[in-house]
Parts: C-alpha cells; sequence; structure tokens
C-alpha cells in the first residue's frame, strides 16, 4: 500500500515538473483510488474527473427517440 501510494504520487510531482513531493500528490491519489480523505487539507482542488460511461444499449434507445421524434415532426 506505502509502496504504491508513494510511486503514485512521485509520478504526479513528476507530472507537475517538480524535483518536491506535496501533501496534494497524496491526496489525490489516496482519494481517487483508495478513498481515504486527509484531515486537515481542503480537497476542494481536487474535482472528478471520471467521466460517466452510457451503455450502447442505452445510447441506442435515446438516438432511436429522438429520430422518431425527428420523423413525427415531417409527418
Amino acid at each position: 500500500f506505502i509502496e504504491s501510494v508513494t510511486s503514485f504520487a512521485c509520478n504526479l510531482a513528476k507530472h507537475r515538473k517538480s524535483d518536491t513531493l506535496e501533501a496534494k500528490d497524496l491526496q489525490l491519489h489516496l482519494e481517487r483510488n483508495w478513498n481515504i480523505r486527509i484531515p486537515g487539507f481542503a480537497s476542494e482542488e481536487i474535482r472528478s474527473v471520471r467521466k460517466t460511461t452510457i451503455p450502447n444499449t442505452h445510447q441506442e434507445k435515446i438516438s432511436a427517440i429522438v429520430n422518431n421524434k425527428h420523423m413525427r415532426k415531417f409527418d
């Protein structure tokens, strides 16, 4: 666990082009991947980036409804 969190946080710091590991690097990984919040640190900076995935079957149903509505306008 510690090795995983530390290496991921180090990669985040490198991505920020920083030589210093900061609490926000650890916090980001812990909150996103382990659902652990660090008390005393504001989490407003960390926003959810995960995109919601809509199943293909639902998308097909929605497009069928939209197409049906467009066809009715021309009748």
